[in-house]
């Protein structure tokens, strides 16, 4: 626990080091490599390709910490604590969402529209400022679930190796999870598993919003608006984000040059502002405050009260 607390604050301090050895990126090749091997099997191929780049992703940072803690017992907790540093993704999220509400009061939509374009899959040309303003919105509130509140959960769960696997599943499912013609079939595994190692996290994130943003909008839009989203979770924190805002999110997209006619999540402004970024960071940063506090106090009960 003591490692998770220290990892915390450090990701939240620095964000990702940008570097080619980054494990998301490492397991970004892997699954390059098993795609080629696999793809031709289809479902049965995706399935392989998940099951054995698990294994993969697991087994050698395990084997790495034990051959260090034989070496030297703080050596291996140091190497797991930094570990997770890279593994838990807040620090970078807020990060790029000021950069994309930074550019925007500073009346330079490029640049927006540069930083928006790592934060979504979408097209970025055919947007202006509020569109890039919600699409923001969105993938902060998406990419707290799933960069940050299921992975911990994970590892609060299931240790290094449920943190691990669920890191593998997520960027599996942002690399062959698409509904296309392509990875339909072959990315179904990773597409489900995903859906199924957020699930929790969502519903919790429903619970932390209203909470963040003493909202009971957040709670009421979150629960009307919640299967809105053609993902099964991403609604719960992405409408509950749009009530505790008063704004509404989704609407028509641009994805592979046709217009997507998605549907609108919450209700009132249509057109928000780059301030409404700083307003969600906010609340994003007092959840995180409750999260690390929450994780603190029960470490110190636990050692002082119940050992």
């Amino acid at each position: 626990m003591e490692l998770l607390v220290l990892a915390m604050l450090l990701d939240r301090i620095w964000g990702d080091p940008p570097v080619c050895w980054h494990p998301v990126r490492l397991m970004g090749r892997l699954s390059h490599l098993l795609e080629a091997w696999f793809y031709p099997l289809k479902r049965l191929g995706g399935v392989l390709h998940w099951a054995l780049g698990g294994l993969v992703v697991c087994l050698l940072p395990l084997g790495l910490l034990d051959l260090a803690a034989k070496y030297q017992p703080w050596l291996a907790w140091a190497l797991e604590g930094f570990l997770l540093y890279l593994l838990l993704a807040y620090g970078d999220l807020i990060a790029q969402g000021r950069k994309v509400a930074g550019s925007l009061l500073e009346g330079d939509p490029e640049a927006a529209r540069y930083h928006t374009s790592y934060l979504v899959s979408r097209e970025t040309a055919p947007m202006d400022p509020p569109a890039m303003v919600r699409a923001t919105l969105e993938s902060l509130a998406e990419n707290w679930v799933d960069g940050f509140l299921s992975p911990l959960l994970a590892y609060l769960a299931f240790g290094l190796p449920g943190l691990l696997l669920f890191k593998w599943t997520s960027t599996l499912d942002s690399m062959i999870g698409y509904r296309n013609t392509r990875y339909l079939a072959y990315g179904w595994a990773a597409a489900k598993l995903d859906d199924f190692f957020n699930w929790l996290g969502a519903r919790l994130s429903w619970l932390l919003w209203g909470l963040a943003g003493a909202s009971k909008a957040a709670w009421a839009i979150g629960w009307r608006d919640r299967g809105v989203t053609a993902s099964p979770n991403s609604g719960w924190s992405e409408a509950s984000a749009a009530g505790a805002l008063g704004v509404q999110l989704g609407g028509p997209v641009w994805r592979e040059g046709q217009l997507d006619e998605a549907p609108w999540i919450g209700d009132g402004n249509q057109r928000p502002e780059a301030p409404e970024i700083h307003r969600l960071v906010l609340l994003l940063e007092r959840q995180w405050w409750f999260l690390w506090i929450g994780l603190w106090l029960y470490m110190a009960l636990n050692r002082y009260y119940f050992v």
